[in-house]
């Protein structure tokens, strides 16, 4: 996994395990919490069963993605972010710029009309 640089390694070696242990921990969970051995059997055949349909959904045993396609797949991502939000990009910006210039010149005519009117007094 490390040497690798997987996220998710992979291999029957690392998938296989999850199927031993899943039955046996639903099993032993249910006992300890029923105290009646046919029901941590009835609840480890279940657990076990909804734990199958994962694990063919989910398919443990290929390899992930490495680093370098994980990067790819991220800087097209970005890439693609910022084509598709350029236009409103700029429009923020402008509206942005348009708001400091407007607040600027508003405390400048403030600080003018202030200077005025303490120089009349």
């Amino acid at each position: 996994m490390i040497r690798g640089r997987l996220n998710e390694p992979g291999g029957w070696g690392y998938s296989v395990l999850p199927l031993l242990v899943y039955p046996l921990t639903g099993t032993v969970f249910a006992f300890l919490a029923w105290g009646n051995s046919v029901a941590a059997m009835v609840f480890g055949n279940i657990h076990a069963a909804v734990n199958m349909g994962l694990f063919f959904l989910l398919k443990p045993w290929q390899a992930g993605e490495t680093q370098q396609e994980t990067d790819a797949r991220f800087a097209e991502f970005k890439a693609m972010t910022k084509e598709h939000f350029a236009e409103d990009i700029v429009e923020i910006k402008a509206r942005a710029r348009e708001r400091t210039k407007n607040a600027y010149y508003a405390s400048e005519d403030q600080k003018r009309h202030q200077a005025k009117s303490e120089d009349q007094d």
